[in-house]
């Protein structure tokens, strides 16, 4: 698939085949339609997130259509047009069971820990 690469922090982006995302158990896969550019991409693009390491795919606020969804999942099933929150939480640790999902201790962050939706097709992980 096609995906927009930051290979250097600063450096301008580059359009790349890279391959496409497995599906996770508890995730779904979903064709991009859409993905806004927010600060907090720039501020990872521009060195000042210390967790980033590039090369990375950016990008956190998509939307589009589930083409496959894991075993474990019940909620979502191909063509459905969805979004996700930037913190897809664990749900279980003690901050997700008090409401506090956007400081999740075990957090996925699509364009940050994982692969963001400048691309074709980006994983929806904890999706159950």
């Amino acid at each position: 698939m096609r995906a927009v690469v930051v290979e250097a922090f600063g450096a301008a982006p580059v359009l790349r085949e890279v391959p496409d995302p497995s599906c996770p158990t508890d995730g779904a896969v979903v064709r991009v339609g859409a993905c806004g550019v927010c600060r907090s991409d720039w501020h990872a693009w521009a060195g000042h997130d210390k967790t980033m390491a590039p090369p990375y795919v950016p990008g956190h606020e998509w939307a589009g259509e589930v083409v496959a969804v894991g075993a474990d999942v019940r909620r979502w099933a191909v063509g459905a047009r969805v979004t996700a929150p930037f913190v897809q939480a664990c749900g279980e640790c003690p901050q997700c069971l008090e409401g506090e999902h956007q400081v999740c201790v075990d957090q996925r962050q699509p364009g940050f820990t994982d692969d963001g939706a400048f691309a074709e097709l980006v994983v929806a992980h904890r999706a159950t």
